[in-house]
């Protein structure tokens, strides 16, 4: 429901905004609908801007990094220094606080949504919206589809797309330049922020995936082959509690192999001419080519569910218990 809500308030108030002769996409904050009014004192967030010059101060290499890299958001336009009037506005207002965060070699200004002051935090007040990126399984399936693969990125995505004028208020920031004797400069946010720090710390693991085999070898005719998707379906030796039958552990994993096999159908572009998966339960056969409403409710539901998984299937899908000899013509 609350993806539903995300995705209509994005397309009732998103505009074209033309920056520096450059169309851009304005989009708003995806409030709750009981998101109240946010306001909060510049004084709520200088501690933590202490904090951050006081470990700056320490390292003058990463003091000046970091001082380069706000100077570089406001010289690109996605953030602007507030003017004496702006600050006097009565209406809402909120500051986040940022650090830095250093990893092979790079120097990034982090930006904290989750922080919180007198029990409000704006994380907590936006909806989250519906997951618009590839799956990590989709990604590494294609990865596999052509000897060479291409990536690309689009510079600064996260800054071309601009916020509406009355959210802006809600990302303010705080900066000095390290001088803590002047009183800091207060900074709004014109853009989306790249403030997923849990997304960041998972792409650290990215070198240490290795992609060995290719679908599509470049010393074979490809008009010639069939390419057929073969999924196993066996039952740990270690059962989850409470404990189940060997035939009811046999269902469970029929039920996931269903859902894999549908994921590996939508994510892969590559022409399937056969899908086959495979159990070791001649029981677990026979619940799937009976009617699931003549079963208990255990054995129904996920009949049901192996089912619903494959109906939508675009190419044809066959169970075979394993131990069975395939013929090739």
């Amino acid at each position: 429901m609350q993806d539903h809500e995300a995705v209509a308030l994005l397309k009732a108030k998103t505009v074209r905004v033309e920056v520096d002769r450059v169309l851009h996409c304005a989009t708003p904050l995806v409030r709750k609908k009981d998101m109240p009014s946010f306001r909060a004192q510049k004084e709520a967030v200088m501690p933590s801007l202490r904090s951050t010059e006081r470990r700056l101060a320490k390292d003058l290499e990463r003091a000046m990094a970091y001082s380069a890299e706000i100077q570089k958001l406001i010289q690109v336009g996605s953030a602007s220094k507030l003017s004496f009037s702006a600050l006097n506005n009565k209406g809402e207002s909120w500051y986040i606080t940022h650090h830095m965060v250093s990893h092979n070699g790079k120097n990034r200004c982090v930006f904290n949504f989750s922080f919180q002051f007198q029990g409000q935090s704006l994380n907590e007040s936006l909806l989250p919206g519906p997951t618009l990126g590839a799956s990590l399984l989709g990604v590494l399936l294609r990865f596999h589809e052509h000897p060479v693969t291409i990536s690309g990125d689009i510079k600064g995505m996260f800054h071309q797309v601009r916020l509406l004028p009355e959210d802006r208020p809600l990302l303010r920031f705080m900066w000095r330049d390290v001088k803590i004797d002047e009183p800091p400069d207060i900074f709004e946010w014109k853009d989306l922020l790249q403030a997923w720090n849990d997304w960041e710390g998972e792409l650290r693991v990215i070198p240490s995936i290795h992609l060995a085999r290719c679908y599509l070898p470049a010393d074979v005719d490809q008009s010639s082959v069939t390419r057929d998707v073969h999924v196993f379906c066996d039952a740990s030796r270690v059962a989850p509690k409470p404990l189940h039958s060997m035939q009811k552990l046999e269902l469970c994993v029929a039920v996931t192999g269903a859902q894999l096999t549908k994921v590996i159908q939508k994510d892969l572009t590559l022409k399937v001419d056969q899908t086959i998966l495979w159990t070791d339960s001649t029981t677990v056969l026979t619940w799937l080519q009976s009617e699931s409403c003549r079963f208990k409710v255990f054995i129904g539901t996920r009949v049901a569910k192996i089912l619903k998984s494959l109906l939508t299937s675009i190419h044809g899908i066959t169970w075979i218990q394993r131990g069975t000899q395939l013929t090739t013509s």
